[in-house]
């Protein structure tokens, strides 16, 4: 069976790309906690990132978003690890 290639080269905002995440995870059947979860996290893309396109973004601007993230919540490890796992 032939494989279907990805284009790589097209330019996706945070928004695109985060729904299209959303929506592979609701296919894999997750639950509605972990897809609410999930959502509640990513959305905070949108704030820091708006409608830049995902290739333009550096890890400098991920590391300060997560920075400033963790100074302005109150979340445990666990929720800044879970972060930091959707960045990569």
């Amino acid at each position: 069976m032939a494989r279907i290639k990805r284009n790589v080269t097209i330019s996706i905002t945070i928004e695109e790309a985060v729904d299209q995440y959303l929506l592979y995870c609701k296919n894999k059947n997750l639950s509605e906690v972990t897809l609410d979860t999930y959502t509640r996290h990513l959305k905070w893309l949108y704030i820091y990132l708006e409608t830049k396109p995902i290739d333009t973004v550096t890890l400098e601007e991920l590391e300060d978003m997560l920075d400033r993230f963790k100074q302005e919540h109150q979340y445990s490890i666990r929720s800044e690890n879970n972060f930091r796992r959707y960045l990569n």
